[in-house]
């Protein structure tokens, strides 16, 4: 059996891939973003109803299911924002922000689904989130371009959406809630054609569906590994496992700026290396001492 430490890894490693290239197609590609949005949230519902076709649906838990959709809805939301941040602003400044979400999922996964860690798991959770409230502050000097309720909300609702993930976990297979999550993501977003300025937004940016073909692959094997590590391993650990997308995506835009320009405001990684130290440090101990 693989190890779920080896999923939660991956996770947040294929995730700043997806950061990197979507920056990358808002920065140089994409024109009129609400259009591109709403072709990723189709793209989102092909690769899950393509998923669902082929796995057995007998004995899954209506509970569980509902879940994973809620889940999909709050991803759906989320998507709006995601891509609004990112056409403004380095895709390493809106991580840095949202990666405090971990903290919301603790609490949530404390009350509601009984989940217990050592306390030396819990030391190693707040390293990792305090590394990656330093790497705010540092990013925080940068001025923003986008509303701040824009990053709130989207913490929220990331922190919603992994919640739910967990919740689903317990009883159904994870390829199952990863189909119902992608169909449930993609109408949320696919709402958006109710108005008639998104439809004319939507064929102007037809030209980069190969692009949201592309960027949606690596969300759609991101999105696989949570399910993946969630089975066994509790939210808490995933999710700050999951910082690790901060750094990652860090290191990734200043190679993609050097190479293609256009992709950072804020080039210095040194300042920062005291909030990634910890993140590394914090993974350590958890990864030692906080069960899975």
């Amino acid at each position: 059996m693989v190890s779920p430490w080896i999923f939660a890894l991956l996770s947040p490693l294929i995730f700043a891939l997806m950061n990197i290239m979507d920056k990358y197609v808002m920065a140089h590609k994409v024109k009129r973003a609400y259009g591109y949005i709403i072709i990723g949230g189709a793209v989102n519902l092909v690769y899950g109803v393509a998923v669902g076709l082929f796995l057995p649906w007998q004995n899954i838990s209506i509970i569980e299911a509902g879940y994973s959709a809620l889940a999909g809805v709050l991803q759906g939301l989320a998507f709006y924002l995601y891509y609004l941040i990112l056409e403004k602003e380095d895709a390493a400044n809106m991580v840095g922000f949202v990666y405090t979400y971990p903290v919301l999922v603790a609490v949530m996964s404390y009350l509601f689904l009984g989940e217990r860690i050592s306390l030396l798991g819990y030391a190693g959770m707040g390293m990792t989130l305090l590394g990656a409230l330093m790497l705010a502050v540092r990013l925080k000097q940068v001025k923003l371009s986008v509303k701040a309720w824009y990053i709130f909300a989207l913490i929220a609702l990331t922190a919603g959406y992994e919640f739910f993930i967990k919740a689903s976990v317990s009883g159904m297979p994870p390829l199952n809630g990863l189909a119902i999550y992608n169909i449930s993501l993609g109408l949320a977003v696919l709402s958006g054609l109710l108005s008639r300025k998104k439809v004319r937004d939507v064929m102007s940016e037809m030209r980069n569906a190969r692009w949201a073909f592309l960027t949606e692959a690596l969300t759609f094997t991101g999105v696989m590994t949570s399910y993946l590590a969630m089975v066994t391993m509790p939210a808490t650990i995933f999710t700050s496992v999951s910082i690790l997308q901060v750094p990652f995506v860090l290191v990734m835009e200043r190679i993609a700026h050097a190479h293609v320009g256009k992709m950072s405001k804020d080039e210095l990684i040194l300042p920062k290396m005291g909030g990634i130290s910890l993140i590394v440090i914090g993974l350590a101990v958890m990864y030692l001492y906080g069960g899975s």
